[in-house]
């Protein structure tokens, strides 16, 4: 009776810690997942921004050179 008892609890201790390994696992790939998907995220931003930045130079180049520069209209 007692050894039935040990080899229970023993099946039982095996299981719980069979439980709370793969719910560690599972936590563990969640924050993998979601710091994966802030990197993405940082990415996106930063190339949106060089892309609005360039475009903006781009914009003032053009509205400066356009200024400056005689018109091909005042030529004729």
């Amino acid at each position: 009776m007692k050894n039935e008892q040990k080899g229970a609890a023993l099946i039982s201790v095996f299981v719980i810690v069979l439980v709370f390994s793969l719910l560690g696992l599972a936590i563990s790939q969640y924050l993998v997942n979601l710091n994966s998907s802030s990197l993405r995220d940082e990415s996106l931003q930063k190339a949106f921004y060089l892309a609005r930045s360039g475009a903006n130079l781009v914009a003032n180049w053009i509205y400066t050179n356009a200024r400056n520069k005689p018109s091909i209209l005042d030529e004729l």
